[in-house]
This record gives structure tokens, sequence and C-alpha cells, in this order.
């Protein structure tokens, strides 16, 4: 697809797709293995408010389905396994 010239963190990964004809979306993953209430996914997202946890993917990005936990729910987050990446 793409020549990217980064490395990506340890943990962490770059994905990348066609936003629109002119741009290309670049995005660095994280992909710790989480459970949260009752579902395991992976982190997918990560700020100061909330993270969002993936529950199901899909080749089409736009289909996966997240879940949103803002950062009062951390707690209730538990780590279940490191990247394999």
């Amino acid at each position: 697809m793409i020549d990217f010239p980064h490395h990506s963190p340890k943990g962490y990964s770059y994905e990348y797709e066609q936003f629109n004809p002119t741009t290309i979306r670049i995005m660095l993953c994280c992909h710790r293995k989480v459970r949260y209430k009752e579902q395991v996914g992976k982190v997918d997202f990560i700020c100061d408010q909330y993270i969002t946890i993936c529950v199901s993917r899909f080749e089409q990005r736009s289909r996966n389905v997240c879940l949103l936990v803002y950062a009062s729910q951390w707690k209730d987050v538990e780590l279940l396994k490191q990247s394999d990446k």
C-alpha cells in the first residue's frame, strides 16, 4: 500500500487505510488485550478522557464494534495480555 518509513513503539503498530481519494489515514494502534465487565477485546485508542476497546474487528474498519470506556470506569478494565507484536 504505502511506504511508511517509521517504526512503531513497542506494543503498538501502525495501521493505515484509504480515507478518501486523496488522503490515507494512519493510526497508531495499541494491542493490549483487556476485559471490561463481560467483554474481552483489544485497546484501540487511548486519551486522557477515555479508551476504546475493540470487541469485534472487520476488514472494513468502519464496521468494527468498540466500547467507549471513560476514565472513571478504568478501574473495571483488567489487562489480560501484552501485545503479540
